[in-house]
């Protein structure tokens, strides 16, 4: 586990696959975590909106550079053949390596992927996930 307690974005990727290939990694990679309670409002409610639990959602994202001889770069033609072939679901891990951290892990379905090479300039990447199920906790 972090040792300050303070965790560096840097230390933060995201993992596609049982055998944890790491789609992203240092440039930016986030998880976000949604719940849409339902309307319980009634006519006894004395005016004020009532709600109760109802469904949850994430979508997990990521940047990359992409260096073409790493696993970056496989990783993400590996998503494009798979997006390809079966459109199927991702085992998707939000993690950092330490020790001891918790992290998230789900499955999910990749809802975009791009990659930028402009002139004169690094090539990266960039793919969101969204939920295809429940999102869990882990124990690196």
């Amino acid at each position: 586990m972090a040792t300050t307690g303070i965790v560096n974005g840097t230390a933060f990727g995201v993992y596609i696959g049982t055998s944890n290939s790491l789609i992203g990694f240092g440039t930016s990679c986030s998880v976000s975590i949604t719940h849409s309670p339902r309307n319980t409002t009634t006519s006894v409610s004395g005016g004020y909106t009532s709600r109760m639990a109802g469904t949850l959602d994430w979508e997990i994202s990521c940047d990359a550079m992409v260096a073409m001889t790493t696993a970056s770069a496989t990783a993400f033609y590996q998503m494009f053949s798979t997006y390809l072939d079966s459109r199927s679901v991702l085992y998707i891990k939000f993690k950092t390596t330490e020790s001891g951290d918790k992290y998230f892990v789900g499955y999910a379905v990749m809802t975009s992927m791009s990659m930028e090479a402009p002139n004169e300039q690094s090539t990266t990447m960039s793919v969101s996930f969204a939920a295809a199920g429940p999102l869990t906790l882990g124990t690196v």
